[in-house]
């Protein structure tokens, strides 16, 4: 169970480095022995903690969102292999160059949430009572009538 601590002026640092490292508040209560109330609290109270949350999340945000450009985009980097020398038992270690293809779900990712005027998904109207058999079929939007619903 945690025990109270008052805050600290060091707390704000240690905040930022483990928000950086993808800490939850959850997390920091832990980190600092306190009820997840108390890290709440001292957001609202103590403007020096709420920034170092703030600018933690900003970094890790940050660090996902490049590497999931690096992933959209393919990218490259230096390697290491280890083998097993079967002679001597001695590791030899090769140095290569890794490739990692462009990966197409994590282009669509990006460009539907950078740019979703051109990449959102169109909605279809469906027929109500098709749908709730389990057979949607889609109906024109621009054509209502008894049996078809304005949706």
């Amino acid at each position: 169970m945690p025990t109270y601590h008052p805050y600290r002026s060091d707390f704000a640092e240690k905040a930022r480095t483990h928000c950086r490292l993808g800490a939850a508040p959850e997390d920091l209560a832990d980190l600092f022995g306190v009820d997840v109330v108390t890290i709440f609290r001292w957001q609202i109270t103590i403007p020096s903690f709420a920034r170092a949350l703030k600018h933690g999340r900003e970094e890790a945000d940050d660090m996902v969102e490049q590497a999931l450009f690096r992933k959209a985009i393919g990218c490259s980097h230096p390697a290491v292999k280890i083998f097993i020398d079967t002679k001597t038992r001695e590791p030899k270690f090769e140095s290569y160059i890794e490739h990692h293809p462009p990966d197409t779900a994590a282009c669509q990712f990006w460009l539907k949430h950078r740019r979703p005027e051109s990449w959102r998904e169109p909605r279809d109207a469906f027929d109500l009572d098709a749908a709730m058999a389990g057979d949607a079929i889609p109906v024109e939007a621009d054509e209502p009538g008894p049996d078809k619903p304005i949706l």
